[in-house]
Protein backbone atom coordinates (compact mmCIF):
# COMPACT_ATOMS: atom_id res chain seq x y z
CA UNK A 1 0.00 0.00 0.00
CA UNK A 2 1.39 3.30 -1.04
CA UNK A 3 1.73 5.84 1.84
CA UNK A 4 2.25 9.03 -0.93
CA UNK A 5 -0.93 9.69 -0.12
CA UNK A 6 -0.53 12.35 2.82
CA UNK A 7 -3.77 11.35 4.58
CA UNK A 8 -2.89 7.92 4.56
CA UNK A 9 0.40 8.41 6.29
CA UNK A 10 -1.58 10.15 8.97
CA UNK A 11 -3.74 7.62 9.44
CA UNK A 12 -0.73 5.24 10.00
CA UNK A 13 1.19 7.34 11.91
CA UNK A 14 -1.69 8.46 14.00
CA UNK A 15 -2.10 4.29 15.03
CA UNK A 16 1.33 3.90 15.43
CA UNK A 17 1.32 6.51 17.78
CA UNK A 18 -2.24 5.65 19.43
CA UNK A 19 -0.57 1.89 20.05
CA UNK A 20 3.15 3.26 21.14
CA UNK A 21 1.15 4.92 24.37
CA UNK A 22 -0.94 2.10 24.75
CA UNK A 23 2.30 -0.29 25.12
CA UNK A 24 3.76 2.20 27.45
CA UNK A 25 0.87 1.69 29.88
CA UNK A 26 -0.46 -1.86 29.55
CA UNK A 27 0.36 -5.37 28.12
CA UNK A 28 -0.92 -5.71 24.78
CA UNK A 29 -3.41 -8.03 25.57
CA UNK A 30 -5.26 -5.38 27.35
CA UNK A 31 -4.92 -3.41 24.40
CA UNK A 32 -8.39 -3.35 22.12
CA UNK A 33 -8.73 -1.95 18.25
CA UNK A 34 -11.50 -0.35 19.22
CA UNK A 35 -9.58 1.68 22.23
CA UNK A 36 -6.32 2.17 19.40
CA UNK A 37 -8.98 3.53 16.67
CA UNK A 38 -10.58 6.14 19.04
CA UNK A 39 -7.36 7.30 20.62
CA UNK A 40 -5.65 7.66 17.20
CA UNK A 41 -9.46 9.84 16.07
CA UNK A 42 -9.53 6.90 12.76
CA UNK A 43 -12.08 4.70 11.59
CA UNK A 44 -11.94 0.73 12.03
CA UNK A 45 -11.79 0.14 8.36
CA UNK A 46 -8.67 2.30 8.28
CA UNK A 47 -6.81 0.58 11.02
CA UNK A 48 -7.52 -2.32 8.93
CA UNK A 49 -6.91 -1.15 5.92
CA UNK A 50 -3.41 -0.20 7.34
CA UNK A 51 -2.53 -3.46 9.89
CA UNK A 52 -4.69 -6.18 9.58
CA UNK A 53 -4.79 -7.11 13.14
CA UNK A 54 -3.12 -5.78 16.47
CA UNK A 55 0.09 -8.39 16.49
CA UNK A 56 1.03 -6.34 13.55
CA UNK A 57 0.53 -2.87 14.63
CA UNK A 58 2.31 -3.40 17.71
CA UNK A 59 5.35 -5.22 15.70
CA UNK A 60 5.28 -1.44 13.45
CA UNK A 61 5.06 0.37 16.65
CA UNK A 62 8.18 -0.86 17.91
CA UNK A 63 10.02 -1.13 15.37
CA UNK A 64 9.61 2.29 14.32
CA UNK A 65 10.28 3.74 17.93
CA UNK A 66 13.60 1.20 17.28
CA UNK A 67 14.10 3.23 13.97
CA UNK A 68 14.00 6.51 15.62
CA UNK A 69 16.26 5.66 18.48
CA UNK A 70 18.95 4.62 16.19
CA UNK A 71 18.13 7.60 13.58
CA UNK A 72 19.17 10.35 16.39
CA UNK A 73 21.90 8.27 18.01
CA UNK A 74 23.76 5.68 15.51
CA UNK A 75 24.93 7.90 12.41
CA UNK A 76 28.48 8.32 11.35
CA UNK A 77 28.47 11.44 12.81
CA UNK A 78 28.03 9.97 15.98
CA UNK A 79 30.60 7.21 15.84
CA UNK A 80 32.99 9.20 17.67
CA UNK A 81 36.65 9.20 16.75
CA UNK A 82 37.63 6.10 19.19
CA UNK A 83 36.39 2.80 20.19
CA UNK A 84 35.77 4.24 23.39
CA UNK A 85 34.04 7.16 21.96
CA UNK A 86 31.65 4.75 20.16
CA UNK A 87 31.04 2.96 23.10
CA UNK A 88 30.56 5.92 25.56
CA UNK A 89 28.43 7.70 23.03
CA UNK A 90 25.95 5.75 20.82
CA UNK A 91 26.32 2.41 22.79
CA UNK A 92 25.53 4.03 25.94
CA UNK A 93 22.75 5.88 24.66
CA UNK A 94 21.42 2.92 22.60
CA UNK A 95 21.03 0.97 26.13
CA UNK A 96 19.66 3.62 27.87
CA UNK A 97 16.92 4.14 25.57
CA UNK A 98 16.35 0.86 25.96
CA UNK A 99 15.98 1.02 29.41
CA UNK A 100 14.18 4.19 29.79
CA UNK A 101 11.49 2.51 27.57
CA UNK A 102 12.02 -0.93 29.02
CA UNK A 103 8.32 -1.77 30.12
CA UNK A 104 7.18 -0.98 26.20
CA UNK A 105 10.31 -2.93 24.57
CA UNK A 106 9.17 -6.17 27.12
CA UNK A 107 5.40 -5.93 26.31
CA UNK A 108 6.22 -6.20 22.86
CA UNK A 109 8.45 -8.92 22.55
CA UNK A 110 6.40 -10.77 24.82
CA UNK A 111 3.28 -10.29 23.39
CA UNK A 112 1.65 -11.55 20.30
CA UNK A 113 3.66 -10.86 17.17
CA UNK A 114 6.66 -10.41 19.99
CA UNK A 115 9.20 -13.26 17.66
CA UNK A 116 8.31 -11.14 14.76
CA UNK A 117 9.54 -8.11 16.51
CA UNK A 118 12.92 -9.68 17.54
CA UNK A 119 13.76 -10.77 14.08
CA UNK A 120 12.70 -7.41 12.51
CA UNK A 121 15.22 -5.79 15.32
CA UNK A 122 18.01 -8.38 15.04
CA UNK A 123 18.06 -7.81 11.28
CA UNK A 124 17.96 -3.81 11.38
CA UNK A 125 20.54 -4.32 14.11
CA UNK A 126 22.75 -6.43 11.67
CA UNK A 127 22.22 -3.72 8.79
CA UNK A 128 23.38 -1.09 10.99
CA UNK A 129 26.19 -3.21 12.25
CA UNK A 130 27.44 -3.20 8.87
CA UNK A 131 27.07 0.18 7.61
CA UNK A 132 27.09 2.51 10.45
CA UNK A 133 29.32 1.42 13.20
CA UNK A 134 33.11 1.05 13.69
CA UNK A 135 32.66 -2.48 13.30
CA UNK A 136 31.86 -2.73 9.51
CA UNK A 137 34.96 -3.20 7.99
CA UNK A 138 35.85 -6.12 10.78
CA UNK A 139 32.61 -7.93 9.85
CA UNK A 140 33.45 -7.06 6.07
CA UNK A 141 36.47 -9.31 6.10
CA UNK A 142 34.86 -11.98 7.81
CA UNK A 143 34.59 -15.18 5.89
CA UNK A 144 30.63 -14.89 6.50
CA UNK A 145 29.55 -11.03 7.13
CA UNK A 146 25.98 -11.15 6.94
CA UNK A 147 26.23 -14.42 9.62
CA UNK A 148 28.61 -12.72 11.85
CA UNK A 149 26.56 -9.53 11.53
CA UNK A 150 23.37 -11.21 12.52
CA UNK A 151 25.22 -13.40 15.09
CA UNK A 152 26.33 -10.04 16.76
CA UNK A 153 23.02 -8.61 16.00
CA UNK A 154 21.08 -11.36 18.13
CA UNK A 155 23.33 -11.68 20.98
CA UNK A 156 23.30 -8.12 21.53
CA UNK A 157 19.45 -8.35 21.47
CA UNK A 158 19.51 -11.51 23.62
CA UNK A 159 21.82 -9.74 26.23
CA UNK A 160 19.64 -6.53 26.63
CA UNK A 161 16.42 -7.85 26.71
CA UNK A 162 17.85 -10.51 29.18
CA UNK A 163 18.98 -7.61 30.80
CA UNK A 164 15.41 -5.39 31.09
CA UNK A 165 13.77 -8.38 32.09
CA UNK A 166 16.04 -8.61 35.29
CA UNK A 167 14.08 -7.24 38.49
CA UNK A 168 14.95 -3.39 38.61
CA UNK A 169 16.99 -3.42 42.04
CA UNK A 170 18.95 -5.86 40.96
CA UNK A 171 19.68 -4.79 37.65
CA UNK A 172 23.17 -3.80 36.23
CA UNK A 173 23.39 -0.15 35.66
CA UNK A 174 23.35 1.32 32.10
CA UNK A 175 27.36 2.01 32.50
CA UNK A 176 27.76 -1.68 33.34
CA UNK A 177 25.88 -2.87 30.25
CA UNK A 178 27.83 -0.48 27.96
CA UNK A 179 30.93 -1.99 29.54
CA UNK A 180 29.34 -6.00 29.04
CA UNK A 181 28.08 -5.28 25.29
CA UNK A 182 31.56 -3.04 23.95
CA UNK A 183 33.65 -6.44 25.69
CA UNK A 184 31.18 -9.14 23.77
CA UNK A 185 31.67 -7.31 20.22
CA UNK A 186 34.85 -6.94 20.40
CA UNK A 187 35.56 -10.81 21.77
CA UNK A 188 32.91 -11.99 18.80
CA UNK A 189 34.81 -10.04 16.11
CA UNK A 190 38.53 -10.90 17.76
CA UNK A 191 38.90 -6.91 17.65
CA UNK A 192 40.69 -5.09 20.18
CA UNK A 193 40.33 -1.13 20.76
CA UNK A 194 43.39 -0.36 19.18
CA UNK A 195 42.49 -2.56 15.84
CA UNK A 196 39.13 -0.46 15.83
CA UNK A 197 40.71 2.95 16.49
CA UNK A 198 43.36 2.27 13.57
CA UNK A 199 40.18 1.86 11.70
CA UNK A 200 38.51 4.66 12.43
CA UNK A 201 41.17 6.79 12.04
CA UNK A 202 40.93 5.87 8.23
CA UNK A 203 36.97 6.04 7.50
CA UNK A 204 36.14 8.67 9.65
CA UNK A 205 37.26 11.82 7.28
CA UNK A 206 35.26 10.04 4.87
CA UNK A 207 31.69 8.95 6.69
CA UNK A 208 31.59 12.27 8.22
CA UNK A 209 31.92 14.53 5.17
CA UNK A 210 28.83 13.09 3.54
Amino acid sequence: MSLADPRLARTRNALIAAATAALDDRDPELVSITDLVASAGVSRPSFYQHFGDLPTLVHAAALSRVREAFETIATPDNIGDSWTAFTQRTVHELIAHFAEHSAFYLRAVSGPGGQHFAASVIRFLSERLRTVSPLAPVIGVSLLPLELADFLAAGVFWTITSWLSTDAAERASVDEMTRRVGVLLLSSTGSSPDRIDSILRITIPETTTR
